[in-house]
């Protein structure tokens, strides 16, 4: 049995969606409104940028790190500076997951709120971001 390309070629991709309820946002809704969180599943391209800018961030840390041990005294002291300042710098699953609410929210979610929304309410994020990343696990509907 051959691989169908023709057929393949002419599936219709649709987006899964699942809706997450999320209660402890009811404020943020409207009077009359379900407090729900509707998402999509991510398309390779928007999995592999979330992916990509985790690994970003992580390079970016370690370079400085690197550039702090020169010998220019001067720029050691600045960028030592620099990392004590940021000591918080944001693990790569975080930066991850901020992109993957950005993407697959319906609508989008802007980036600054991806990173409220996590620091505001972890478990709701985790919640929100967990069903993407089941959702782009299973993939897209290819209307077999």
């Amino acid at each position: 049995m051959s691989f169908d390309l023709e057929k393949f070629n002419a599936a219709q991709i649709t987006y899964v969606t699942k809706t997450i309820q999320v209660p402890e946002l009811k404020a943020f809704f409207g009077k009359d409104e379900k407090p729900e969180w509707k998402v999509r599943n991510l398309t390779g391209i928007e999995l592999f940028i979330a992916n990509e800018a985790a690994s970003v961030a992580s390079k970016v840390k370690i370079m400085t790190e690197a550039i702090a041990k020169g010998t220019n005294e001067d720029l050691q002291e600045g960028l030592e500076t620099l990392l004590n300042k940021n000591n918080d710098i944001v693990p790569e699953e975080l930066v991850r997951r901020h992109k993957l609410l950005e993407f697959a929210s319906i609508p989008p979610f802007p980036a600054n709120l991806c990173v409220k929304l996590a620091e505001s309410k972890i478990t709701t994020f985790t919640k929100i971001t967990n069903a993407i990343i089941i959702l782009t696990g299973d993939g897209a509907d290819l209307g077999e």
